[in-house]
């Protein structure tokens, strides 16, 4: 549980008792949503399910393959080890945080997006798949309320980021933008 003391988190109990924190950092990925209201926030974070499908052993695509997206559909691929990952780019709010399910159905989807981009990936057979959730905002995209400070370093840009929703809670982040990767 989180202890919420003057409508801030102070603090959260466990099993083994009381840790007091001056700040909380809600690292639930798709079960955010659920977990932020146990500090009375309403966190626009959904859990979107996305599928990825694996062929079997591949030698016609030579490796290694970075990961290649088509922006304009969303599916994506890369060559793992022998096979070919491929994602139909899909992401559809399923409403839970826990049950992900493989929609069969994606499949299809996926081969024709795979060989309008790669026509090669037509010789490939699918060999199976998962299904796994995202934490995403309804637009799709993260979300960060502002940028604090930007200095450039020896490793590249890092960037310092604040996100307070109406003063409630906030953490600061740094992402080093490594130039080059």
């Amino acid at each position: 549980a989180v202890d919420v003391e003057g409508g801030r988190a102070r603090g959260v109990r466990t099993s083994g008792g009381r840790i007091d924190a001056p700040r909380i950092v809600n690292a639930a990925g798709p079960s955010a949503a659920r977990v932020g209201r146990l500090t009375g926030l309403d966190l626009p974070v959904l859990p979107r399910r996305r599928h990825i499908f694996f062929t079997e052993p591949f030698p016609e695509l030579p490796g290694p393959v970075p990961l290649t997206t088509d922006r304009a559909s969303g599916f994506y691929f890369r060559k793992e080890m022998e096979q070919v990952l491929l994602s139909p780019g899909d992401v559809e709010d399923v409403g839970d945080d826990f049950d992900v399910a493989v929609d069969r159905a994606k499949i299809g989807e996926t081969v024709e997006k795979a060989i309008h981009r790669l026509p090669i990936l037509e010789k490939a057979r699918i060999s199976g798949g998962w299904a796994g959730l995202r934490p995403l905002t309804p637009d799709d995209h993260a979300e960060i309320a502002s940028v604090l400070a930007r200095r450039t370093g020896p490793q590249g840009d890092t960037f310092e980021l604040e996100r307070d929703r109406a003063g409630r809670h906030g953490s600061i982040m740094k992402y080093n933008l490594s130039k080059g990767a």
